[in-house]
């Protein structure tokens, strides 16, 4: 691999950090300042007791409420986009040789693979875009706008991913497919702003992204995106099939880890969410009964 298409893509990592995290940062508050000011949505009683209010929010709760209906229209539209690329580019790697799930530059452009080169170059992009993203969750949760650890440790983890996957341009098969994962996240979005509004017709939109939200994060955080990472463990650690020469042993190593790590995290999330849904369907059978 050329010392010049390292810089450039490098280069690109950094110029698309630069201007889509701030440009991420000042969209979502744009909009959150435009729901705060035109908005007056109608709560469910639950909702407002979650906001500490009874009757009505108070200036406090409906600060709180706003910042969170903000961010999930705001994810809803940014996921609907990416998260559906993402996918669609993880499944044409299906399949694919070790030269290409690992994203071996020198080795593909040697044996003229020109679609893989692409969906390489696909991954580094959609990676620099995460990137973004990623710095962008993190400056609202450091203004407190989401408390979870966990989520400062998904975004720290997959900043540290992003370096290799996009900033190197490599190991597009599983990078791809940890990007995919977001194709789950516009049911959550309207899910969590939904169930919280008053009136028939947003529950039951509620409960389709809700059911939906289950079976596709199931599907891509857990089965697809376990399936690559599982893949991609194989080959490294039980084939002889060479590394990308480009990208360190150490750091290659470093992000199977921090992935291993994410999937751990997915899994986690995946057992809360089975018993949310067997607490819920037990309360409909008693309900019925």
């Amino acid at each position: 691999m050329s010392d010049e298409w390292a810089q450039v893509t490098a280069a690109r990592y950094d110029r698309i950090i630069l201007v889509l995290a701030p440009a991420f940062v000042i969209s979502q508050y744009a909009l959150y300042r435009l729901m705060h000011a035109f908005w007056k949505p109608r709560l469910t009683t639950q909702a407002l007791e979650h906001y500490g209010a009874s009757k009505a929010l108070d200036a406090r709760g409906k600060q709180a409420f706003m910042r969170e209906a903000s961010g999930c229209v705001w994810n809803c539209v940014f996921h609907t986009v990416f998260g559906s690329t993402a996918m669609y580019s993880a499944c044409a790697l299906l399949g694919s040789q070790p030269a290409q799930a690992l994203g071996d530059y020198q080795e593909l452009l040697v044996s003229g693979e020109a679609t893989a080169l692409e969906l390489q170059e696909v991954g580094a992009l959609l990676g620099s875009v995460f990137a973004a993203l990623m710095v962008h969750f993190t400056f609202y949760w450091f203004c407190r706008w989401d408390t979870d650890p966990l989520q400062l440790f998904h975004h720290f983890a997959f900043i540290g991913v992003s370096v290799v996957l996009a900033r190197r341009s490599a190991m597009p098969f599983v990078g791809l497919f940890a990007m995919a994962m977001e194709c789950s996240s516009p049911a959550l979005a309207v899910m969590t702003l939904l169930r919280q509004l008053e009136g028939e017709l947003y529950q039951r939109i509620s409960f389709v992204a809700t059911v939906s939200f289950g079976l596709l994060f199931m599907a891509s955080r857990v089965f697809m995106f376990g399936y690559a990472l599982l893949s991609t463990l194989r080959v490294r650690f039980f084939t002889l099939a060479p590394m990308p020469s480009h990208v360190p042993g150490w750091e290659f190593d470093l992000v199977l880890f921090l992935l291993t790590c994410g999937w751990v995290l997915q899994l986690h999330w995946a057992r809360l969410i089975v018993r949310k849904f067997r607490r819920h369907m037990r309360k409909a059978d008693g309900k019925s009964s």
